[in-house]
């Protein structure tokens, strides 16, 4: 699932075309999406486990370390994709989110592309 939004970034630009100069409109063009994974995650906790209650109280949990963009590569074993959130047969403890954004740098951006295709 996702959707496109179009964002104006500036609405007159000064663009020289040959000896000509003109002002043009800048407009970004953001590809919204999300994708759903389900796989292990080790949590580690302190506190204390009701067992009549089965309850568990807690003052501090720690997951380990996730690299969200090796689970979309499929680099991290047990972790699968979904087709939506709704196919979940079970109930989910926890949820994690995250967001990929470009580099404002180009160099960056070109350094990141490069990696990305191999």
């Amino acid at each position: 699932m996702s959707r496109e939004n179009t964002v104006l970034l500036a609405d007159h630009v000064p663009v020289n075309v040959g000896e000509t100069r003109r002002h043009t409109k800048l407009e970004a063009i953001i590809r919204v999406g999300r994708c759903y994974y389900l796989g292990p995650l080790p949590i580690k906790m302190t506190g204390f486990r009701d067992e009549q209650e089965g309850s568990l109280s807690t003052t501090k949990m720690v997951t380990d370390f996730i690299e969200p963009a090796r689970i979309e590569r499929g680099e991290m074993s047990g972790w699968v994709q979904l087709p939506t959130d709704k196919e979940i047969a079970i109930t989910f403890m926890m949820g994690l989110s995250y967001v990929d954004a470009l580099p404002e740098n180009p160099d960056d951006l070109a350094r990141q592309l490069s990696s990305s295709l191999g």
